[in-house]
């Protein structure tokens, strides 16, 4: 079972490397205000900071930046959704108003993401143990990955999801998740 740690009180030493999850950028780099007024985002901003200030390195991975094209886009979709149903594939995509997706995603992934961020590079990374941690454990396979990619990387995992109070991994996690520092 991981161990948890209080992502507002974390002191980062340049040591460490962190992998940021998907909902921790989307709190980051989103514009929707609501989220940044969530007292999570506060607390993920801040370590960031606190990781950069210590010359720790923050990595980013191919199942971080999947998630995090894909939810922003969904969110872009919603907006326009709300003037006439539609499906995501069908109807949103070749429309104009997904320019303003594609605008949001590079500028959170290009403007903000990667210019923090070293690719995390896993040789060897094997496919089966992630497989059977969503078999045995009812783990997401993404959550499985990222669990794994940092064990080979001897990376913390920041997130606030509470799915990764469930994932088969000694790693150590940054949160604000308050479900998941009960769990300590």
């Amino acid at each position: 079972m991981p161990r948890f740690v209080d992502a507002g009180l974390l002191q980062p030493t340049a040591a460490q490397k962190f992998l940021l999850d998907a909902n921790v950028w989307l709190d980051l780099v989103h514009s929707d205000p609501r989220r940044a007024a969530l007292p999570r985002a506060g607390a993920y901003a801040g370590l960031l900071r606190r990781i950069h200030r210590a010359g720790a390195r923050v990595l980013v991975n191919f199942v971080v930046l999947s998630e995090l094209v894909n939810r922003i886009a969904r969110l872009e979709f919603d907006v326009f959704r709300k003037q006439r149903p539609l499906d995501y594939k069908r109807d949103f995509r070749d429309q104009p108003a997904f320019a303003s997706a594609r605008t949001a995603i590079d500028t959170a992934i290009r403007g903000q993401v990667l210019p923090q961020s070293s690719v995390a590079h896993v040789p060897g990374f094997a496919l089966a143990p992630v497989v059977d941690d969503f078999l045995n454990l009812d783990v997401d396979v993404n959550d499985a990955a990222l669990a794994k990619c940092c064990e080979a990387e001897g990376a913390l995992l920041v997130t606030h999801d509470a799915d990764f109070g469930r994932v088969a991994s000694g790693i150590e996690v940054a949160t604000a998740n308050p479900r998941l520092l009960t769990q300590r």
